[in-house]
């Protein structure tokens, strides 16, 4: 038996209290009872209305509206719908430069929003409000409504797996209240981080379908909100503006994951990160392209999101494979920090989707910021330090995020 009107009163009350409050998330786990049991009734179709436009004026960024070709049906009934989509395509890039594989997906921003994106960080884990998740306020009204009918509310209690490290990821979670704490189970158990509500983890399997390498566990018991991969294929499907905003908000993820993560630029001032995160490029290049060659210095910075390469040096006729790299390796750092050529080649075994961030860019943020130069100078020395004995045991990579 459904609730009462009087019931369905009280919630609306409720949730219009959360939201005055900035209390987004907790919000929307009673959005979404409204909406699945009374969406006609005229107290749940007020808070409805309400909730997108507060979403919108809270958010920090918005990428440009813009519509692009659908992807043709049969991607979404793979299982890495990004790895199944010719990016080049689909976002009407430009065809790669003379004498590279690689393509630039750009993804804008929206012009009259440049100078607060200067302003603000991409995200900051101490705000509980309405900007915490931008990828629910960059997305139109309808599509945002139409993806709010697929959440899923889940619950699980102190010490229970959201997740295990290994095991192949299908949904995006947010903490709409609890906590939990991110372990990577190998070689040997350690806590990397502690989320709370209003944050979330796991967006990297929206678009991807590599095995999560961190477990998740309930701290307490927590309630979260859930996001599948089939609800996201099926809006890309029915929405041409949704794909920009999906890249654009994984872009602005995997920078964060990248800041929060590298000695090179964990000191970044906090408000100059929306600005570093604009640098990033979204790049594609088909089976066989080269990413860096051996003997040139790194195009740039390349963080791996979907597809692996082959990391090989050349000795004449003869090849030896170093390492494979896949989602979240990085490569090409230690030339960019050394001005030196490249040690060996990279090149892509399959569809290769990537973040790059030019050589030219990672000048200018030295020249922006010359503290950089200090912490450039001492990781390059560490590295050289290191760079023999990692061609001797045949390692390669430079880092790792870690995508969960």
């Amino acid at each position: 038996m459904g609730a009462s009107s009087a019931e369905i009163d009280a919630l609306a009350r409720t949730a219009e209290g959360l939201m005055s409050s900035g209390q987004a998330m907790k919000a929307l786990v009673l959005l979404k009872r409204l909406a699945d049991e009374a969406p006609d009734h005229p107290a749940a179709q007020r808070v409805l209305a309400a909730f997108h436009p507060l979403l919108q004026s809270a958010s920090s960024a918005r990428p440009r509206r813009r519509a692009v070709e659908k992807p043709s049906r049969e991607w979404s009934e793979k299982g890495a719908p990004l790895a199944a989509i010719d990016l080049a395509r689909v976002m009407k890039a430009p065809p790669p430069r003379p004498g590279s594989d690689i393509v630039e997906i750009v993804l804008e921003s929206a012009e009259d929003e440049r100078t607060a994106l200067v302003e603000r960080p991409v995200s900051d884990p101490q705000r509980f409000g309405f900007g915490t998740v931008p990828l629910f306020a960059a997305l139109e009204e309808a599509s945002f409504h139409r993806l709010m009918r697929r959440l899923r509310i889940v619950a699980f209690s102190a010490g229970e797996a959201i997740f295990r490290q290994g095991s192949r990821g299908g949904s995006m979670y947010i903490l709409s209240e609890g906590s939990v704490r991110v372990l990577r189970e190998k070689p040997q158990r350690v806590e990397l981080a502690r989320l709370h509500a209003g944050e979330f983890f796991g967006e990297i399997s929206l678009l991807t379908d590599h095995p999560r390498n961190a477990t998740v566990e309930a701290l307490e018991r927590c309630e979260l909100i859930e996001i599948d991969r089939r609800a996201i294929t099926d809006l890309v499907s029915a929405d041409e503006t949704v794909m920009p905003v999906l890249l654009w908000f994984l872009r602005d993820r995997l920078v964060e994951t990248l800041i929060r993560t590298s000695q090179m630029f964990a000191q970044f001032p906090h408000d100059k990160r929306r600005r570093l995160a604009d640098r990033f490029r979204l790049i594609e290049t088909q089976k066989s392209g080269a990413l860096i060659l051996q003997g040139q210095r790194a195009p740039g910075l390349i963080v791996v999101l979907s597809g692996r390469a082959e990391v090989y040096r050349s000795f004449g006729k003869e090849k030896i494979v170093l390492a494979k790299l896949g989602p979240g390796d990085i490569c090409g750092e230690m030339s960019l920090l050394t001005g030196e050529p490249a040690v060996a080649n990279v090149v892509s075994e399959d569809h290769f989707i990537g973040l790059y961030l030019s050589e030219n860019d990672f000048q200018a943020l030295v020249t922006e910021h010359p503290f950089l130069v200090r912490v450039i100078e001492r990781i390059a020395e560490e590295r050289r330090q290191k760079l023999v004995a990692a061609i001797d045991d045949a390692s390669f990579g430079e880092g790792k995020l870690p995508l969960i």
